[in-house]
């Protein structure tokens, strides 16, 4: 489906900055002007959704399928439109260097978006203020219901939605009519920061463009309880008469946990969702498919068959696996956009069902350097003598500990030895060298792309690592100093992208 190319994984969130978390400004520039110049076709992220603190800021228990994370706006960029001072951001308090400290960020960050917003009114040229309301009205499907469930958060101190006062919870025209009158200049500060990320995104998009490089991004395959989406939307949803959850979603135990992971968000009712010929999905999908050139469904198999766990359970083991209409449903996602590119996350239980839709459809699957060496069997799927072409294979992704850390901790002596005689190494050779080995394994593989996370490229250990499914805290908080990126092998990228044949030409 690809042409033989490579990228990076960098999560936003985890770009260098001076302001506590990374944004979509300047460093988000530069970094794509590096992997263009270092022969880099892709550079895959993570979902831009914002987040939040019960759910440790996990891009994939947001609160709207469809905003992203204001947090990852660049103030840099509000003051060349003249809505921010310089002065402005000078007062920056200390943030640490290596970790996101959310709370920190979000307390400095969004007094000053709310003084831009006030320039804005006092002062933003006619075009600026034009382009605003023609944002308004073209997202007003998610954008205004967004803005009311963030207010309505606000408002009844995180309490969940099925808890508000009922006329609120039901949403009653005529209280949802009073919410947008009483709270107008709260509502239209928060469709503000999705409209200047917005802007900001596409300056982004065309600098990629423009180098040669794909954006890739990642589709969480459920949305959270607590979301717009859900409360806005509730026949789309397995709920009860109020607004509970009858199923919760989860997967069953596999390499990642012993108990299986339950995620708690609300599954969907697939039959809700086929009368009404998937627009929802599709209107996801558009959305996504003009933020990125490639989509990334995460958990895929949860559109072939789901893993159902009664609600209330503490474990996902009860679950069992449920039908989705996966025919009727992907035939209605192609043909909603133009083009139609998707990674399916293949990861984990993967029955034959699964993989025939795959086949079928031509979709790329993944493949996990890190998972294949736990066995002597030859014929191991992760093994890259057994790839074929329309894969991609990463050394490790943001679910897995790093290259380093892995080998220091998490593989046995068994992996290593076959880890080691598969890459013709010595026993005794330095983890430093067979992490580079191992991304040079990927890079010459035949699967069409490859991709390595950031932190394998730096030789980073455990504490670099973004997200451990078996844990709620701590996760999703690294990010680069900012002279890490700095300290990447460029020279030796660019050689491994350009002797396995995976640098594209690029028309500038």
């Amino acid at each position: 489906m690809f042409k033989r190319c490579s990228g990076v994984l960098l999560p936003v969130f985890s770009l260098p900055s001076r302001h506590g978390i990374g944004d979509i400004g300047p460093a988000a520039h530069d970094w794509i002007q590096q992997l263009a110049t270092a022969g880099q076709t892709w550079w895959q992220i993570l979902p831009l959704n914002p987040g939040n603190k019960e759910n440790s800021y996990s891009p994939y228990f947001s609160s709207s399928a469809f905003a992203a994370n204001p947090l990852l706006i660049s103030l840099e960029q509000i003051c060349a439109l003249d809505l921010l001072d310089e002065k402005d951001l000078a007062e920056a308090p200390f943030f640490e260097a290596d970790k996101i400290q959310y709370e920190a960020v979000r307390n400095w960050k969004m007094p000053l978006l709310k003084k831009a917003w006030q320039s804005f009114i006092e002062s933003a040229d006619s075009t600026l203020q034009a382009d605003f309301q023609h944002y308004c009205q073209q997202e007003s499907d998610w954008l205004l219901d967004y803005a009311l469930f963030e207010i309505c958060q606000q408002k009844f101190a995180g309490a969940s939605w099925s808890d508000w006062p009922t006329q609120l919870r039901d949403r009653h025209p005529d209280a949802i009519q009073e919410l947008q009158h009483t709270q107008s200049d709260a509502v239209a500060f928060i469709q503000f920061c999705q409209f200047i990320f917005h802007q900001q995104w596409g300056e982004l998009l065309d600098k990629a463009h423009s180098v040669g490089l794909q954006l890739v991004g990642d589709m969480p395959i459920y949305v959270s309880y607590e979301s717009a989406d859900v409360w806005s939307k509730t026949h789309l949803f397995q709920l009860d008469p109020n607004g509970k959850p009858t199923a919760v979603s989860g997967v069953p135990p596999d390499y990642f946990s012993s108990t299986g992971q339950l995620w708690n968000n609300p599954v969907y009712d697939w039959q809700t969702h086929a009368t009404d010929q998937f627009s929802w999905w599709c209107r996801r999908m558009q959305a996504l498919l003009q933020l990125y050139d490639i989509v990334r469904i995460d958990h895929f198999r949860g559109l072939v068959q789901y893993w159902a766990v009664p609600a209330n359970s503490s474990t996902a083991i009860n679950g069992s696996w449920q039908d989705v209409p996966t025919d009727d449903l992907l035939d209605a996602l192609e043909k909603s956009v133009d083009t139609f590119a998707v990674i399916a996350e293949d990861l984990g239980t993967i029955t034959e069902d699964v993989k025939a839709v795959m086949s079928q459809r031509q979709y790329p699957g993944m493949k996990i350097l890190q998972f294949a060496f736990g066995t002597n069997n030859p014929q191991h799927p992760y093994l890259p003598h057994n790839y074929e072409r329309n894969c991609l294979v990463y050394t490790g992704t943001h679910d897995n500990n790093t290259s380093l850390g892995w080998l220091q901790h998490e593989c046995t002596p068994a992996e290593r030895t076959n880890l080691c005689q598969y890459l013709g190494l010595p026993d005794a050779t330095t983890d430093h060298v067979i992490v580079k080995s191992m991304i040079r394994l990927a890079m010459a593989s035949i699967a069409d792309v490859t991709v390595i996370p950031v932190q394998d490229l730096l030789g980073l250990d455990q504490c670099a690592r973004i997200n451990n499914p078996a844990q709620v805290e701590n996760n999703w908080h690294w990010r680069c100093r900012l002279d890490m990126l700095e300290q990447i092998d460029w020279a030796w990228l660019a050689d491994l992208t350009g002797r396995y044949a995976r640098q594209l030409e690029h028309e500038g």
